[in-house]
């Protein structure tokens, strides 16, 4: 029996404004299969959010919503794919 992996994918996004949330949602729904995990946290004037969701960084789909994404936050850093079986 073979074993399924299943990626997951985590990163920090940090925004100037609340309201860029909104246009930051569309592009992880656009790479993943489910959204695992948001949590935010205020820190000196940023919103600040880690997020874990269903995907695999290595996808060249997944490398360009990142790349993307990052154009519409202040910070984007990934912390790495892991797989789940």
């Amino acid at each position: 029996m073979a074993l399924t992996l299943h990626w997951r994918l985590a990163y920090l996004i940090a925004l100037a404004h609340s309201f860029s949330r909104s246009r930051c949602l569309p592009n992880v729904r656009s790479i993943s299969a489910g959204l695992n995990r948001v949590q935010p946290s205020d820190s000196l004037g940023e919103y600040r959010f880690f997020v874990d969701i269903e995907a695999d960084s290595s996808q060249p789909t997944v490398q360009a919503a990142l790349s993307e994404l990052a154009d519409h936050t202040e910070t984007l850093k990934v912390f790495g794919s892991y797989a789940l079986t």
